[in-house]
């Protein structure tokens, strides 16, 4: 129902975790693809109200338009995430935050599917732009890993690495789903 929206099954720490961690590894998974794009130019401030809008008001409106509106509707009628995703990729306008994007939406779609929470979906955005938030402030907004690792084999293992954590993250993102349904048919039963 529409209560269920705002579950606190999304508040479980693990799964806030391994999602982020998640998101981090496919942000450095895309590289490749995202450095043959053009560069973010993003002319946005600094300070508390730039902070306030991309951490806070930004994740909170984009989600309850995504994943909330747009997802909700898609999916009672067709059972469809991925034109929420792509939806949440075009809204962004330059093309390497359209493809980052997306594929955080993908992530995002499934994890409110999996917990009907927009709380689980709208911490891991707001993380998610805390970190970008970070970089720009620090200068670091369109520096990709391998502008950072200029030894090549360095670059090549933490890229594995990062592929290994995709799919760690991936993997315990979905047994800490599994635990929190596991966990609610018990309660259920009981």
């Amino acid at each position: 129902g529409r209560g269920a929206r705002f579950s606190t099954r999304g508040l479980n720490p693990a799964l806030l975790l391994w999602g982020f961690v998640l998101i981090c590894a496919a942000g450095v998974v895309l590289e490749p693809l995202l450095a043959q794009l053009p560069d973010l130019s993003l002319n946005v401030g600094r300070g508390l109200w730039t902070l306030l809008m991309l951490v806070l008001f930004a994740p909170v409106l984009e989600e309850l338009i995504c994943r909330g509106l747009v997802l909700g509707t898609l999916r009672a009628r067709y059972g469809v995430t991925l034109v929420s995703a792509l939806f949440f990729g075009v809204m962004h306008l330059q093309p390497v935050q359209v493809i980052n994007a997306f594929v955080v939406g993908l992530i995002l779609g499934y994890v409110y599917i999996s917990t009907d929470s927009l709380w689980s979906v709208m911490i891991l955005h707001a993380m998610n732009n805390a970190v970008a938030y970070l970089m720009m402030i620090t200068g670091h907004a369109n520096t990709l890993l391998i502008d950072l690792i200029h030894n090549r084999v360095v670059y090549v293992a933490v890229y594995v690495v990062a592929v290994a954590l995709l799919i760690v993250s991936g993997r315990m993102m979905l047994l800490a789903l599994r635990r929190i349904k596991e966990a609610e048919k018990n309660r259920a039963a009981a």
